[in-house]
């Protein structure tokens, strides 16, 4: 792991949540925002970002189509999914997509964090494990092996 800053991109079509995501992480990543599906792509092979945040709902293309190029065009990508629309079958497929997690909106700080700090190519925020705060409300997190 390095001291780099990490790349993060925000794709959500909703402007208040880019904002929040980007005021909570942008003092240690450089966070690309992205508000419509069809750009995701071309955002990503440019920036090549550490994690991806990833609306479900986005217009142009959905976040699970979005998922499923991602995945195709790097299959080791850090994917997180975003919705406020956490029914049992958006969660399973996203994870079977191959999102390492799933986070409902609306979402506490620490959670982002939890997330952040999990993903093996950017430098951790804390050096001691994060508690989240909604016990496991609001997440979801794929299982990986070694």
């Amino acid at each position: 792991m390095t001291d780099k800053k990490a790349r993060i991109l925000i794709a959500d079509d909703n402007a208040f949540v880019r904002f929040l995501m980007k005021r909570w992480l942008g003092d240690v990543a450089d966070v690309v925002e992205i508000a419509n599906g069809r750009d995701v792509m071309a955002a990503c092979k440019a920036q090549r970002p550490d994690i991806i945040f990833l609306d479900i709902h986005l217009p142009g293309m959905s976040g699970k189509d979005v998922l499923k190029d991602i995945r195709r065009e790097d299959p080791e990508s850090y994917v997180i999914m975003l919705s406020a629309d956490s029914n049992k079958d958006n969660v399973i497929e996203s994870i079977k997509l191959g999102a390492k997690a799933f986070i409902t909106k609306p979402f506490m700080r620490d959670t982002l964090n939890k997330y952040y700090n999990m993903c093996p190519t950017v430098t951790p925020l804390r050096t001691t494990p994060l508690v989240d705060q909604e016990e496991g409300q609001g997440t979801a997190t794929a299982k990986t092996s070694a």
